[in-house]
This record gives structure tokens, sequence and C-alpha cells, in this order.
């Protein structure tokens, strides 16, 4: 048993549940979804990732530090507990909504962002390795930062000649 359907001429076989469509009509035109992506609203959505950019990394107001573990040390000497929990969580959420691929990632931060720095300037690092990077200091606790530094003072301190070996 046949079913027909009224319009443009499409036909469904009950029986196959196939579609099939007459040769007498003239497909149309291709259509490509297009994906419109409001970046401002994006941006709304990571606003402590915003915030940390903005402010540390922008080219007119970067920390002099230079090196990622300065900077970031430096944010976090500056920002409240909440406010670094906020962009380490910004950060991986954005990584995984736009990090499908390392291409889509770095576009996406670009368009996002459009900051004056290139991320691929920092030693080499893909903006997934940068950010990865960044994301990984944050989750420092204050603690095991200071019993880092600790550990480097003490390791300078026991290298230094002591005064009576100088004698």
């Amino acid at each position: 048993m046949r079913e027909e359907l009224t319009g443009p001429q499409l036909a469904i076989s009950a029986r196959t549940e196939s579609l099939s469509i007459p040769e007498s009509v003239a497909p149309g035109p291709t259509i490509q979804p297009v994906l419109i992506v409001d970046w401002k609203d994006v941006r709304s959505r990571y606003a402590a990732l915003d915030r940390l950019l903005g402010h540390w990394f922008d080219p007119d107001y970067m920390y002099e530090g230079g090196t990622l573990e300065e900077i970031i040390a430096e944010y976090r000497r500056a920002s409240y507990d909440h406010e670094i929990r906020a962009a380490r969580s910004d950060i991986l959420r954005f990584i995984t909504e736009f990090g499908s691929s390392d291409v889509a990632l770095a576009e996406a931060f670009v368009a996002v962002f459009s900051l004056g720095v290139r991320v691929e300037g920092w030693d080499g690092m893909s903006t997934r390795q940068w950010l990865e990077q960044i994301a990984a200091l944050l989750a420092l606790t204050r603690r095991s930062i200071s019993a880092v530094r600790r550990s480097t003072k003490l390791q300078a301190i026991s290298r230094a000649p002591s005064a009576s070996s100088t004698r």
C-alpha cells in the first residue's frame, strides 16, 4: 500500500519508510547553514577571564614581569580567591566550548577577546597550552605558592657561600 502526501510532489512509501523525490522536481540550490556568533555575548559569559586578560595581558597595561608565571603570581596577589576561581572556571569552560580543535580555539579566542597579545608568542605555546598553563597556575593554592617560594629561598641560601668560608 502506498501513501501520497500533498505538497511539493514528495512521496513517502509507508512500507519502506524511504523518501523519494520524483525526477520531475529539480533540486534547489544547496544551502549551507551559517552560524552567526555574537562574540560580545560570548565575552560577557566569560567576565572573569575577560578581566584577567584585559588588565594583566593588555599591551598598554601589561605587568612588567615578563613570564607567564610572574604575571599570574601578581594577579593572584592582587585578586580575591573567588576572582581567581572564577577566572580558572572561565578558562576551563572556554576550552570546553570552543576547543574542538586547536585552530577553532585560537580563532574563538581572538574573536572573543581581541587582545593585542599573540598567545603563540609565549614560549611557542599554542592558545590551548597557554590557557591550560594559566588555569594550572590559578589552581595553585596560596599555601602551595608560599611553600614553593620558601623552598626556592632555602635553596638559594644553601648555595650561597657562607661568611666563614670566604675568610
